[in-house]
């Protein structure tokens, strides 16, 4: 295997010598030949010889090096390696491909990828830019293969029904845009996508997929999470689904993307194409780690291997994804909530808060909690900016007037993690009375429903409790909707948490009280208020 890191650094040296003598990444090609051979024979970090494969440093060098340079200037997104070897590995496992079709190929890492496995297969590509389809090229001559790439819009290819069949199909096709200068009226164009009038480039490229498959053939495919999520999109899943058999999805973190600046919720979607009817279900896997921090930065650590394993074993995920006749798709937990298992809506009233007008903040007034608020721990009630609101607003929002027992969570942030992050109670209300904003949710125990609000407040900052809630979560910030978390399932709380454990959470409250009266008196004899205090070193 290559040292990665060690890669890095001497790619870094070499690609600055060649840029600064003018050449640009295609041109480069012919000199990467001596490069490599210097790097693996001179570097002891470099063990990997070039007779042996040298696949994996080819690739690093598209990846770190060449194709950035194309990318800053052609608008090119590229699969992270790592993601690139998921759906090598998996496509490989589950066929022997003869054929082998990159749509949307790029500089031709995915096919580059799946012939490092499959030697004997054609491998085909389609790219639109005649200088990416060149490092394609250039990419196959370095890893010793033969690529035929067909440099044309794949697009109006499909239309035109000039697409190439095969028997596997690995794909990042572009997506956060609109396909332009289309024929609506072409035959191959589903009404379904034909009804949404601009078409999302990741929904006609997933078509284009599909529909390059013979009956039997498996699709790899780098997709936004929300092509399963987005509820006007329904139709066309019904559609598509109707000729794709879903194996797995890999729900992938929102570092994947990072170092090349792409989507921040994406997934890997594996299927066959078959004829399907009725409701299907697939494991749905959450990656932890593809191998990059929130930074970019390579850490290490990689679980895409394992669940390549556990797809092609057939194995079981936490979670499972269902597509129902309609083209709409829940994800929920295999872990059984049992017999006795009850709606959230049957326990507790959920709600959602309210954002005041910038009119209605003052310095003084009633308490607006926000999601800065929030503790997971204890609420301190603090001063912080933009948290108090004039009376006239407050008093006219007594429907989300927060009571001592209410339990609140976070229900809008700007990464999908956020949300259900941060629980806390209301353990204790300010003499002004206080009110949740429009970013925090509010879950209040019904009277009848006979369960102490701290075991709510247990189970959800458990991480089954955090589980089931991000499954909830929608769009590619992050939200969760009151009904949503309403009717969610969740277990007997009663056997899961204790008499005790609650009477000894509300001994620590009162303890936690205790100590920020304390703490409030020692800052008002020393001449300090809270809000300096807070800003003190």
């Amino acid at each position: 295997m290559v040292d990665t890191y060690a890669a890095r650094r001497r790619l870094k040296r070499i690609h600055n010598d060649l840029r600064n003598r003018g050449l640009n990444p295609v041109e480069a090609l012919a000199e990467l030949r001596d490069r490599l051979e210097e790097m693996t024979q001179d570097d002891d970090d470099l063990t990997l010889g070039l007779d042996g494969d040298a696949a994996d440093l080819v690739a690093i060098v598209y990846q770190e090096v060449l194709a950035a340079e194309a990318r800053n200037g052609l608008g090119q997104y590229l699969t992270p390696l790592p993601v690139a070897d998921l759906l090598a590995s998996v496509v490989s496992e589950f066929l022997t491909p003869n054929v082998v079709l990159d749509p949307f190929c790029g500089v031709g890492l995915l096919l580059d990828r799946v012939g490092a496995l499959c030697p004997l297969a054609e491998l085909k590509g389609v790219e639109i830019n005649a200088s990416v389809a060149g490092m394609a090229a250039g990419l196959a001559q370095l890893g010793g293969k033969a690529i035929e790439v067909l440099e044309t819009d794949a697009f109006s290819l499909h239309l035109r029904g000039g697409m190439p069949c095969a028997d596997a199909v690995v794909a990042n096709p572009p997506f956060g845009a609109v396909v332009a200068n289309l024929d609506m009226q072409a035959a191959k164009l589903p009404p379904a996508l034909r009804a949404l009038g601009q078409i999302p480039a990741e929904l006609f490229g997933l078509e284009v997929c599909v529909d390059a498959l013979r009956i039997g053939g498996v699709l790899a495919i780098v997709l936004p999470q929300s092509v399963l999520t987005n509820r006007t999109w329904n139709q066309y899943r019904s559609h598509v689904f109707s000729k794709l058999e879903l194996v797995a999805v890999v729900s992938l973190p929102e570092e994947t993307f990072g170092p090349f600046k792409g989507v921040a919720n994406s997934c890997v979607l594996v299927g066959r194409r078959a004829d399907v009817q009725g409701t299907q279900t697939a494991p749905f896997f959450t990656s932890k780690s593809v191998g990059y921090s929130a930074t970019g930065r390579a850490n290490g650590t990689n679980d895409l291997p394992e669940i390549a394993k556990r797809i092609v074993l057939g194995e079981e995920s936490d979670r499972r994804a269902e597509l129902a006749d309609d083209g709409s798709v829940t994800v929920s937990s295999t872990r059984s909530c049992g017999p006795n298992g009850v709606r959230l809506g049957d326990l507790a009233e959920v709600f959602v808060g309210k954002n005041p007008p910038l009119g209605a903040y003052g310095p003084d007034g009633a308490w607006l909690l926000k999601v800065g608020d929030l503790a997971g721990s204890m609420l301190p009630w603090r001063t912080r900016a933009k948290n108090r609101v004039d009376r006239e607003w407050f008093d006219k929002q007594s429907r989300i007037h927060l009571r001592v027992g209410d339990v609140c969570l976070t229900a809008a942030g700007h990464r999908p993690k956020y949300i259900g992050l941060k629980v806390d109670i209301i353990d204790e209300l300010p003499a002004e009375g206080a009110a949740p904003s429009g970013e925090v949710m509010v879950i209040r125990t019904r009277p009848e429903a006979g369960i102490d609000p701290e075991q709510l407040l247990f189970f959800f900052r458990s991480e089954w409790g955090y589980g089931l809630i991000q499954e909830l979560v929608r769009g590619s910030t992050g939200h969760l909707y009151h009904r949503d978390l309403a009717a969610l399932v969740v277990p007997p709380l009663k056997d899961l948490y204790s008499e005790q454990a609650v009477a000894v959470y509300r001994r620590a409250a009162k303890a936690f009280r205790e100590y920020r009266r304390l703490e409030a008196e020692s800052w008002a004899l020393a001449g300090l208020s809270d809000e300096v205090a807070d800003d003190l070193p």
